[in-house]
């Protein structure tokens, strides 16, 4: 065993990860498969799954599934496939998600329906096909990414918001009720995140292939001028905070640790709503970054 994974106890266990067709899952299941770990990848998205899934295969050993989280079926069927695959899993990272920012009366009632189904319930069909193998193992750890919109109101994000809100109620309650199967239950938080935007798809559209280098040191991303200012320590949040995060509550380092809500926002929920020059800032950096982007626009 390598000294790497030694350090965080979980070489040779099966993880879950859900929602690997996006930054943040990806990673995660980097981070897990860089800890000695057999890593389980679902993802709903044949498109989105093909931009990481074959890199982590080159990683570790991986089990990959094209799989809608938010289908119980689903997870009774896969659970079988995994299994077989790579093992009893004990390890789950719940971190499928759809944000939906529309006003109240422009969602009907299909639409909220799936996306409580994707943002709350899937993490509850998830810890209920675990049960069994954590039974049997007596050990296993879930992490469950949340987000900030749990915590403060930003409009128009209110089922995201109340999906994100009924996680870490949900963990909060899994904790206590599988505490004394040494089972843990954690949350990450997310604050402003740049993990959105594909920059390379962003850029061929926005801006002219010679000034795409020019963009990235100016700027870094189009997410960069805005978000950094609303975090105390001016350094926007990415992919690799959450997975380092999502590693730790997983990993033995975090074995007394439960029923917790880790957030991960470089201080921006101290400051949200309430720094006007912070604001100010944001907005002139905001303005600089699109006058450019228009000066530097493809040639039509």
């Amino acid at each position: 065993m390598s000294a790497i994974h030694s350090i965080w106890g979980i070489a040779g266990r099966t993880a879950i990860v859900t929602g690997t067709g996006g930054k943040i899952g990806a990673r995660i299941a980097g981070r897990l498969l860089e800890a000695g770990c057999k890593v389980a990848l679902l993802e709903r998205s044949p498109e989105r799954a093909q931009k990481f899934h074959p890199q982590l295969a080159e990683q570790g050993p991986v089990h990959a599934e094209i799989m809608d989280v938010s289908d119980p079926t689903a997870w009774r069927a896969v659970m079988p496939r995994i299994q077989q695959a790579l093992g009893e899993p004990t390890l789950l990272a719940n971190n499928a998600a759809g944000k939906m920012y529309r006003e109240v009366t422009a969602i009907d009632a299909a639409e909220a329906i799936q996306s409580l189904q994707t943002n709350l319930l899937a993490s509850f069909y998830a810890v209920r096909e675990m049960t069994p193998f954590w039974k049997r193992a007596g050990s296993g750890a879930v992490v469950t990414t949340s987000s900030i919109h749990a915590i403060r109101g930003y409009g128009k994000y209110s089922l995201y918001a109340a999906a994100k809100g009924g996680l870490e109620a949900a963990t909060r309650d899994w904790a206590l009720e599988f505490g004394s199967m040494g089972i843990r239950f954690n949350v990450v938080s997310p604050g402003n995140m740049d993990t959105y935007v594909d920059v390379d798809a962003w850029l061929a559209k926005k801006v002219a292939p010679e000034h795409h280098d020019e963009f990235r040191r100016r700027f870094g991303t189009p997410s960069r001028p805005g978000y950094q200012n609303w975090q105390p320590l001016r350094v926007v949040g990415n992919e690799e905070h959450i997975a380092d995060a999502a590693l730790f509550l997983l990993s033995e380092r975090a074995r007394f640790i439960t029923g917790h809500t880790l957030v991960v926002d470089g201080g921006a929920i101290l400051v949200m709503g309430y720094d006007k020059p912070r604001e100010a800032q944001a907005k002139q950096e905001e303005t600089e970054m699109k006058e450019w982007v228009q000066a530097h626009a493809p040639h039509n």
